[in-house]
């Protein structure tokens, strides 16, 4: 659990007990809260401190997906899910 200093639950992470969970993780996910409480900033997946963000803001949200995927917002992009069988 992450609690902020209001006591507001801030996130959960829920894994079955053999899979492990990452404190770089959970450190990551504490400063990314306090950089967007103090800043107003969006923390996109990932971030870490001193990388770029998002501002809150349809133009500019824009402009950081436009630069973030280099040019292929024209090409077609796919997602593959798989299915876990026992």
């Amino acid at each position: 659990f992450i609690v902020d200093d209001k006591g507001i639950l801030r996130q959960i992470t829920i894994n079955d007990l053999p899979v492990g969970r990452s404190v770089d993780e959970t450190l990551r996910l504490v400063q990314a809260f306090q950089f967007t409480d103090k800043h107003g900033e969006v923390c996109p997946a990932g971030w870490k401190p001193g990388s770029d963000t998002i501002k809150p803001d349809v133009q500019k949200s824009k402009e950081y997906g436009q630069a973030a995927v280099g040019g292929l917002e024209n090409k077609t992009s796919f997602v593959l899910f798989s299915c876990l069988k026992p």
